[in-house]
């Protein structure tokens, strides 16, 4: 992947970003749409199936897919809260959508995203990866164990209730004994001061992961809370939402470099 996005996260809070990436929106087959981003190099192309944060598939989303874009990955997010869209500062309605959704549901709607893909002419079925923010990147996680057999890996920003005893205040139970499914690398991205995360769940997950004997990285940010890798948010954190960015495009394109091209 040639790496075209150092400078993005100075200005990313700006509309227009990367604006020569076209996006379209399209049908994912069962009702469910999605957002795709074509980068500009031809052929087929590795890809990332985008989860969003408890908003919706807002500009933020969007940004998002660019970003994969421009750094040459087909980028698709699918909108799997139907429409809906919520304010930054209008948190209640978000969280209570949010509670409504269910794990094996969604998951289903990643693999139409999935089915997709595999069927874009852009696209080499053989490198998809799927990334995720928040309720997102614990939907990553999900989806990665349950697609083994179909996606090379994850990135999960900040996935909550991931290694959670019993269920969370939305009615979430932790997902972390579907790790014992995976076959590919997972990336997690956190705020080291992220209070709704704490440390103790990042040990808890290197811990069983690492008795599991299974491929993961973990990084924690200091000075970043959670959502700090949204430009669109107060809680963005600029020198840990590059950090991460870089690391998380050495790992997707680490994953991919041994897997053959079409």
């Amino acid at each position: 992947m040639q790496q075209k996005s150092d400078h993005v996260f100075e200005r990313w809070p700006q509309d227009g970003l990367f604006s020569e990436i076209n996006t379209s929106k399209v049908d994912l087959g069962k009702g469910l749409t999605g957002v795709l981003a074509l980068p500009e190099e031809k052929g087929p192309r590795p890809a990332v199936i985008v989860i969003m944060e408890a908003f919706g598939l807002n500009d933020f989303v969007v940004d998002v897919l660019r970003l994969f874009a421009k750094e040459g990955y087909v980028a698709l997010a699918p909108d799997i809260y139907h429409g809906a869209i919520y304010d930054y500062e209008n948190f209640g309605p978000a969280i209570e959508h949010l509670s409504t959704l269910k794990d094996h549901e969604v998951v289903s709607e990643i693999g139409l995203s999935i089915d997709y893909l595999t069927h874009r002419k852009e696209v080499d079925p053989e490198r998809l990866a799927v990334s995720g923010f928040c309720m997102g990147g614990r939907l990553s996680f999900l989806s990665l164990a349950t697609y083994s057999e179909k996606l090379k890996a994850a990135v999960a920003f900040y996935p909550g209730s991931l290694a959670i005893e019993g269920k969370d205040r939305l009615g979430r139970e932790g997902v972390l004994s579907k790790g014992t499914l995976l076959k590919s690398p997972v990336l997690f991205l956190y705020g080291a001061d992220d209070p709704s995360i704490p440390p103790s769940e990042h040990a808890k997950i290197v811990e069983t992961l690492g008795n599991w004997k299974k491929e993961y990285v973990l990084a924690a940010y200091p000075g970043a809370g959670h959502g700090f890798f949204n430009g669109r948010r107060n809680s963005y954190h600029l020198e840990s939402a590059k950090k991460a960015w870089d690391l998380a495009r050495t790992f997707l394109h680490s994953c991919f470099s041994g897997t053959p091209s079409h």
